[in-house]
This record gives structure tokens, sequence and C-alpha cells, in this order.
């Protein structure tokens, strides 16, 4: 018998030779019985091998742990580029910000604030998004899952912010902004060009002048007809008369505030008060 065998298995090996021919046919013919199994049970020392438990899928080297991964059902807000009427400014017409709509109302918004040798990152949550009479819709650029809203505010702390530039304000931040997310997990982007961004924002504005629907209004499939008053100031020229109608019914316009959980008093784009943006 080999000598390069353990001791447990020369010990079976032996006690098969002294069994009756008989008997180790029978045994072989059949499946064995209980006395020959347990005779050899003490001769054994480890335990019989059992089948790996499917309840945990295996990882992996290097993958995060399945409860830190995005959830496939996760649900998502759109983000956009928001753009509101912007006065006294030599060369800019809108102030642009980054915003997650929760709701038609609801908005989480990112923007640079201050002007030129002061301009700085602010982040606001506002509960009348589209009820400012300076809102003029926005650009759907993709989408986050709600588990990234809070994240979003440190991620575009990130990006660079140029004082003392004349060529670098709200609207050159808003596009580096939106570029800074691309690839980035549990965030979709879908347009990052800056021309196919303004061309966009543009015919938003002319919707807006013709009381069409803008941008909350087709996310979240809700008419600006069937959303009520709606806050416009009266010394807009181009307020038509359908617009008018949605004011106090005598041309009276009600001084509600748009962004009383934000104003900061200051220029975003050199000029224009945020404040004053977002408020009337």
């Amino acid at each position: 018998m080999p000598s390069g065998l353990n001791q447990p298995v020369l010990q079976i090996a032996s006690q098969l030779n002294q069994l009756p021919p008989s008997s180790c046919l029978s045994n072989w013919a059949g499946a064995p019985t209980t006395a020959t199994l347990s005779s050899y049970a003490p001769l054994l020392d480890s335990e019989p091998t059992r089948a790996p438990s499917p309840s945990r899928p295996s990882i992996a080297p290097g993958s995060p742990a399945p409860e830190s991964r995005p959830m496939a059902n996760a649900k998502k807000y759109p983000l956009v580029v928001a753009q509101y009427n912007l006065r006294s400014h030599p060369t800019r017409t809108e102030h642009w910000n980054v915003a997650i709509l929760e709701s038609r109302e609801r908005a989480h918004i990112y923007e640079l604030a201050g002007n030129t040798d002061t301009f700085h990152y602010e982040y606001k949550v506002v509960s009348n998004f589209a009820r400012s009479s300076n809102f003029r819709g926005g650009c759907y650029v993709g989408s986050i899952t709600e588990d990234k809203v809070a994240w979003l505010n440190e991620k575009l702390r990130e990006v660079t912010i140029v004082l003392h530039n004349p060529d670098f304000d709200a609207q050159t931040w808003v596009i580096n902004a939106v570029r800074h997310l691309k690839g980035e997990e549990g965030v979709v982007i879908e347009e990052v060009r800056e021309r196919v961004i303004r061309a966009e924002l543009e015919l938003e504005k002319d919707r807006w002048d013709a009381v069409e629907d803008t941008i909350e209004d087709r996310l979240f499939h809700k008419p600006r007809r069937e959303m009520g008053p709606v806050v416009y100031h009266s010394a807009n020229p181009k307020i038509s008369e359908q617009q008018q109608e949605k004011t106090d019914g005598g041309g009276n316009v009600p001084e509600q505030s748009v962004g009383t959980e934000a104003g900061t008093g200051e220029s975003s784009d050199g000029g224009k008060a945020v404040s004053e943006i977002h408020e009337k």
C-alpha cells in the first residue's frame, strides 16, 4: 500500500480489506449501509464539505459594498440651467444658475453671487421657483438621483471662480459647472455644449413672452394657464394681455417675493443684485 496516504485513509483501507467479498460487492452495488458509514466516521478528522450559501452574492475585489452602490430604481430629478431677466448690466441680459427641480415650484439652486470683485458660490432651496417676474425658463441638461442632491452642493464648490476678469460671470460659471458633473456617478449630463444651451434659452424667452409653457411646465406637465396668478413686474413692457389677466384682474401686480430664502443683495453678473433677480 502506498506510504504517502495519511493515517485515517490507511485505516479505512485496512478495514475494507478485512470485509468479506460478498459484503464489498453488496456495498458497491447499492448505497452503503448506515452501519458501514458509522464505522468509518470516527476515522475522519474534518467535517463534510458544505455547499456555499447563496444568500450573499460574491463581490469582486475593489468593488464598493452593496449598500454603497446606487440604487437601480433611485428617484431622479431633472437638472436644468435656469435664466432670469437681468437689467443694468453692460454685456449680459440674463442671470443663469443650475437648478434641481423636485417639483414645479420646489428647487435646489446653485449659483454664482456677487460681482467681479466678490464672486462667490451660493446654494439655497426655494419653494416658489417659477413665480419670479424675472424668471425666463430654462434648459434641461440632465438628471440626478435623489441621494446625490446634498453631494452636489459640495461638488459644485470645486468649480473655479475667477475674480477681476470681465469675461467671467455667472453664465461662464454655469457652463463650467455642468461640464464638471459629466461622468459623475448618479448624474446623467445630456448637454454641455454652450451654443446649444444658449439657443434653447433664447427659445425659452420667446415661449415666456408668448405665455407658452416653459421648462418647469413641460417637465411636470402643468400648463401655465392652470397654475393661477404668476407674479409679474408692472414695469415690464412685454407683459401681454393674457399675462395681465393672471394678476389681480385690475392690472395691479402683487409684490410677492420669490427668492426670500436666498437674496444676497449683491450682483451676480457685475451689476444686478441676486436678491432683485429672484424676488421680483
